[in-house]
């Protein structure tokens, strides 16, 4: 369950996304003939941006939700792109506070990040960088900028200065 800046309610659950505005329910479900739909019905976390922009991490990659459209864009994994998500599985789904967008998947595709400025996915993969193998279950950042991650049997810390995990 999420809420937005705008005041909605959000609910992921194994059958669509659904938004509630304190009258009404909206549901979102994937849609094979509609690319601009959510990109799996299994909804695993929600979080917004900066810009107002949903993300859902989902059993099918990630969508991004546009408010002003609502348009879903989707963002999959793809063995023969390396600017695309570690797996399709992704069990969180963060916005730091640069812009960054950070997807955890499920071992052992890793982690994911697409850079807000440049729109590159960069994938982390286990034993590279000190991080450890295992979901990222939930992220959060501190006020120096260092994120920090819970995964399967340990916290991690991602410095963005050194781009290593400890």
């Amino acid at each position: 369950i999420f809420q937005d800046s705008y005041g909605y309610i959000w609910i992921g659950t194994s059958d669509g996304l659904s938004r509630h505005d304190g009258y009404v329910f909206t549901t979102y479900k994937f849609d094979e003939t509609n690319p601009n739909s959510l990109g799996n019905n299994y909804v695993n976390d929600i979080t917004e941006d900066a810009n107002g922009m949903l993300w859902i991490a989902t059993n099918g990659g990630a969508s991004r939700f546009d408010p002003s459209t609502e348009q879903f864009t989707r963002y999959q994994y793809d063995p023969e792109n390396e600017n695309s998500l570690g797996g399709d599985k992704i069990v969180s789904v963060f916005a730091d506070n640069i812009g960054n967008i950070w997807f955890g998947g499920l071992p052992p595709n890793g982690l994911s990040k697409l850079d807000a400025d440049t729109g590159i996915i960069t994938r982390y993969a286990a034993n590279e960088k000190g991080l450890i193998n295992g979901a990222a279950w939930d992220m959060v950042e501190d006020e120096a900028g260092v994120l920090w991650m819970m995964f399967d049997t340990s916290l991690q810390k991602y410095d963005p200065e050194t781009d290593t995990f400890t």
